[in-house]
């Protein structure tokens, strides 16, 4: 079976948690004897240091790579080109953003060829992100053809999200599988609290700003809270912006650090190293960090606009809500934690990873069963 993934970054990029997830379920497809082909962009991809050519097939552990020189995000010319040449060739066609250029490029000429389509719209479904006239518009043609795409979501309300819009397509669940090391603590390093990802106005990051200003416990654990990650578009830098004005307003510059994008087993090292890491969202269809952190025995504090329930499941970290005083509350019961209650949750944490979300061991991996049954139902009139 060969699958085609159009793609506007990919691995070794690590910006946002899909150029990961979707190498590690690539990788996984070819072990199991499938045939990805991955066709995507030099976005954020550092191709000198990795030493990758640009604009030739690559073999390699996902399947075959072609990374395309692309001077303009919006006009992804050889991207574009090798999509179609490949789409012939292939049987199913998988898509991993609604409203990136490349998808909506050669979406309908997959349609047309009368491949299988499958779109993973990774959260862009929901209200807060629907937030242009193009996304509109987008949504309105995708309508038109809701019957013929076979839409992924990655969890229960990212399923009603997708429904709303959609109520005539087939939707299939399956969450962001990992294939990380896990590591366990022995000790309690620090008493940092982390946040880690894009930051952008959805993050809610001005909430866990307030949320330190209002706690009484980080002071007496001098504790501080490092914000991992930088802005990705304009919007973003203004957002930054106005966080910068509130961390003086607030006199807390010497309680909250930026510290930049962290990459590898250097991200790896600020995960473990971390007391807790806060994800306080508005909204997420997953939130791969949130696996990331597990992975490293971190405990989690996520917000009930993220699909994380699973941490008051497996006493693994709190699934609140994201308003300052909530979140302060939490953040002092965690630091309260004695030694052995935050180290047994450690442990729930490294448990929940593999159980649930390791792509090797978790029981819910359900992608091979999927493909195999869209391919033989056949094409969807």
């Amino acid at each position: 079976m060969k699958i085609l993934f159009p793609l506007g970054m990919f691995y070794p990029t690590t910006v946002g948690g899909p150029s990961s997830t979707l190498y590690w379920h690539t990788c996984y497809l070819k072990k199991q004897g499938l045939e990805p082909y991955i066709v995507t962009t030099d976005f954020k991809l550092d191709w000198g240091k990795n030493k990758i050519t640009l604009n030739r097939w690559i073999d390699n552990k996902a399947g075959k790579v072609i990374y395309c020189k692309t001077k303009y995000r919006s006009l992804p010319f050889r991207a574009f080109f090798e999509t179609i040449v490949k789409m012939f060739s292939v049987d199913i066609v998988h898509y991993s953003s609604a409203y990136y250029y490349l998808t909506i490029y050669t979406i309908f000429i997959a349609l047309l060829l009368r491949k299988k389509v499958i779109l993973s719209p990774r959260g862009e479904f929901f209200p807060t992100a629907i937030d242009s006239t193009k996304k509109k518009l987008v949504i309105r043609i995708y309508k038109i053809f809701q019957k013929k795409i076979i839409f992924h979501a990655t969890s229960e309300e990212e399923i009603e999200h997708i429904s709303a819009l959609f109520p005539l397509a087939q939707i299939y669940m399956q969450p962001n599988f990992i294939n990380l090391s896990t590591r366990k603590k022995n000790n309690v390093r620090s008493k940092n609290i982390v946040f880690l990802g894009i930051i952008y106005a959805v993050k809610k990051l001005e909430n866990l700003i307030k949320a330190i200003a209002l706690s009484q416990k980080i002071e007496t654990y001098n504790g501080k809270l490092l914000i991992a990650g930088k802005p990705l578009v304009e919007r973003d830098f203004t957002y930054k912006r106005e966080l910068d004005r509130l961390i003086e307003e607030l006199g807390l510059k010497e309680k909250i650090e930026f510290v930049g994008e962290i990459f590898g087993k250097d991200k790896e090292d600020f995960l473990n190293d971390a007391y807790i890491l806060v994800l306080p969202s508005e909204s997420e269809n997953f939130g791969n960090v949130v696996v990331e952190a597990l992975a490293q025995s971190t405990p989690v504090i996520a917000s009930k606009g993220t699909p994380w329930k699973y941490l008051d499941d497996y006493d693994a970290g709190w699934w609140i809500e994201n308003d300052p005083n909530t979140l302060s509350v939490t953040i002092d019961k965690a630091l309260s934690l004695t030694d052995e209650e935050y180290l047994r949750m450690c442990n729930n944490a490294v448990e929940l990873v593999q159980k649930k979300f390791n792509i090797n061991t978790s029981d819910e991996n359900c992608w091979i069963n999927i493909y195999q049954k869209i391919i033989k139902n056949g094409y969807n009139a």
